[in-house]
């Protein structure tokens, strides 16, 4: 058989850890929608690849855009605030699965409601704050950019390839 050892000293017990875990969302499945909300405020990706009949497309779409200006603003718009409310949406579900786990962890009862409740008491705090990286990361690579963009506009160009490196 095999058993599983116990760490000694400073080993970290990652599968008596995923077990806990597995537990505890397993006797409270109402967590699976805290991490549902969760994945909603990520951004996600995709790939578009080598589409040689792109360039034909992209005049089709060029040309709709110039001409209904208002639609295609009017859309952005709405998209741009959809994706709002789903980043909104996310930061409730992850002050709520945090609040949620802590009470599960002291033995307490919770459910949804009750992370919901949390999660939305939490919802400004945690926006200020991710507003406070984003704007941080943007000042970091703003002055990171400032010598790429100097050399860039003096016509260095091998010198700004190098230094963007």
């Amino acid at each position: 058989m095999n058993k599983t050892k116990k760490p000694t000293g400073r080993e970290i017990a990652f599968i008596e850890i995923l077990k806990k875990a597995g537990q505890i969302v397993w006797q409270n499945k109402f967590l699976f929608w805290f991490g549902f909300l969760m994945t909603l405020g990520s951004p996600g990706s995709f790939n578009v690849g080598n589409n040689e009949g792109w360039n034909k497309k992209s005049d089709a779409i060029r040309s709709f855009a110039e001409i209904h200006w208002q639609l295609v603003l009017a859309i952005g718009l709405a998209l741009f605030i959809f994706g709002i409310l789903l980043f909104l949406l996310s930061l409730v579900g992850k002050a709520g699965l945090v609040q949620s786990i802590s009470l599960i962890i002291q033995n307490r009862k919770t459910n949804f409601r009750e992370g919901w409740k949390a999660g939305k008491k939490s919802l400004w705090n945690l926006f200020k704050l991710s507003l406070l990286f984003f704007f941080a990361i943007f000042i970091i690579v703003l002055v990171l950019s400032i010598p790429v963009i100097f050399l860039a506009v003096r016509g260095s160009w091998i010198s700004a390839i190098l230094v963007g490196l």
